[in-house]
């Protein structure tokens, strides 16, 4: 896996690099299990200089601060977005990782992990390849389901409130655009999986 452009970075760069990476892998685990249980969030990461105080449990410093600034005026949807300067400075390749959008990467918390350890599964052609393949998208399509249903129940309980409303119509457009990347991978007839039919707010809410 290659995390760093052409260039060599120097070992600062490099840890920085590394750290940055785990920490995309973590929060992505984390935002997915809290989707499923219908809890949204959204944050900015970033790096730099921060100071905790455990005495008081305060938490300060610029690095805070520019977290703060990147969740409140850019992420706008339950997404976590990495702060440019962050990519920019430690040469980072995060496309595999993130959704790009609006000029900003955010952590990708959609797809399922392990896709490439699975697709090497399915050319072993013995039962118990078949059988991790298999218990691999049992599991999958439970998860659809479940994002599914919060999804759509967030949607519906929010069609006269837009500013909610369209965070779950971004999750939407997401969860959709993960089940057709499974379909694509795997050949799987999963379409039943797409939120279809998405309600849709009254024109007088728009007002």
């Amino acid at each position: 896996m290659n995390l760093y452009s052409k260039e060599t970075p120097d070992y600062e760069t490099l840890n920085k690099s590394v750290n940055i990476q785990w920490e995309i892998d973590d929060i992505s685990n984390f935002q997915k299990l809290l989707l499923l249980e219908g809890i949204l969030i959204r944050g900015g990461m970033t790096y730099g200089k921060i100071y905790f105080n455990e005495m008081t449990s305060q938490l300060f410093g610029p690095a805070m601060n520019r977290a703060y600034f990147i969740e409140n005026n850019l992420a706008k949807y339950p997404r976590i977005v990495i702060d440019p300067e962050v990519i920019k400075s430690t040469n980072i390749n995060v496309d595999h990782k993130c959704n790009h959008e609006d000029g900003l990467a955010s952590i990708n918390y959609f797809n399922f992990p392990a896709f490439n350890n699975i697709g090497f599964l399915m050319s072993i052609e013995d039962s118990e390849g078949s059988k991790v393949f298999n218990e691999h998208s049992n599991m999958q399509f439970k998860m659809f389901e479940k994002r599914k249903e919060i999804i759509d129940q967030g949607l519906r309980n929010n069609l006269n409130q837009s500013s909610i409303y369209d965070k779950y119509n971004w999750l939407a457009e997401k969860h959709n655009d993960s089940v057709s990347f499974y379909i694509e991978v795997y050949n799987e007839q999963s379409e039943f999986m797409k939120l279809s039919g998405i309600p849709k707010r009254e024109q007088e809410y728009y007002l």
